[in-house]
């Protein structure tokens, strides 16, 4: 008993064998970066909430879309609050 005791203190004694750290992987050029970037055919996935339920759904669609998705939703933003409705009533005329 006392053998296997030490043997195993021994054991876990000794040092784990280093293994050489690997290099650092090479970095991407910013040139390579501002190409995959600027590409409008690059597919782009968004996580979007439904109304009314705590689940959201993924909807995956290209640069170009995503873009002109956007510009559609500020236009009619920019639509909606160049329209401003007032609507005053007064006893004598109504409303």
């Amino acid at each position: 008993m006392l053998i296997l005791t030490l043997t195993l203190m021994m054991a876990a004694a000794e040092p784990a064998a280093k293994t050489p750290p690997s290099p650092p992987a090479p970095a991407k050029t910013e040139t390579t970066l501002q190409v995959v970037r600027n590409d409008p055919n690059r597919k782009i996935c968004r996580e979007e909430l439904k109304p009314n339920s705590r689940f959201g759904r993924k909807v995956c669609k290209t640069a170009a879309q995503w873009d002109t998705r956007s510009e559609t939703a500020q236009a009619a933003l920019s639509t909606m609050q160049g329209r401003t409705q007032t609507q005053s009533c007064s006893p004598s005329t109504g409303c």
